[in-house]
């Protein structure tokens, strides 16, 4: 089911850092992740909710420790025998090598399921974050989880609305996009990639 709900605008997508104002040279990094957090879901509502956090929870699809190796090693600037920066992973491989920051290391790889453990933590820290969070309404979100129906919801009303100009200049500031007019550098709205749909909707 979770790959019939896939929707690009909840998509990580990677580009170079001379197309990242361009949005049509974003290639899709997160096609399994994006999807997963359906199972995921399951897995930790029978966790916390069936079993009561009575039971260990473990999946070999993600490891949180391959995340903080990536993060720790970069932000110590961790080098190699010649001096390359390099991004470790817990046994000290090197992640992606040639890759010398972890936003690199992490999402240019366009292999089927790289580095999907790794990936897969942006998507379950959006839950972990969230969780217990004061939205703009002032209600609660009681579960963290709830936030990925908030945005696909708020991607389809966004979809209804990013259709022509018109329609959009009507509609974006209660969609939270007020800043963006219909054509600017990146494109048209119609054509926003996940990470700036994902970045304003979360921020509104």
């Amino acid at each position: 089911m979770g790959h019939n709900l896939q929707t690009g605008r909840l998509r990580v997508g990677y580009a170079t850092e001379d197309n990242r104002n361009t949005w049509s040279q974003y290639s899709n990094r997160s096609g399994e992740n994006s999807n997963n957090i359906f199972p995921y879901y399951v897995m930790w509502n029978g966790h916390t909710v069936i079993d009561g956090e009575t039971t260990p929870l473990n999946d070999p699809h993600m490891n949180g420790k391959e995340t903080f190796f990536a993060l720790q090693s970069d932000y110590a600037n961790v080098t190699d025998a010649e001096g390359n920066r390099v991004v470790y992973t817990p046994t000290c491989g090197i992640l992606d090598t040639g890759k010398t920051s972890r936003h690199e290391a992490i999402w240019s790889h366009g292999g089927y399921a790289a580095i999907n453990g790794i990936r897969m933590s942006f998507y379950t820290q959006m839950a972990l974050q969230m969780h217990g969070k004061t939205l703009a309404d002032d209600s609660v979100l009681k579960s963290g989880w709830g936030i990925y129906s908030m945005l696909y919801l708020h991607e389809r009303i966004y979809g209804k609305y990013a259709t022509d100009e018109a329609t959009w200049n009507v509609n974006r500031e209660r969609l939270g996009f007020a800043m963006f007019d219909w054509t600017n550098t990146h494109g048209t709205m119609n054509a926003i990639q996940g990470n700036d749909f994902m970045l304003v909707s979360l921020s509104y």
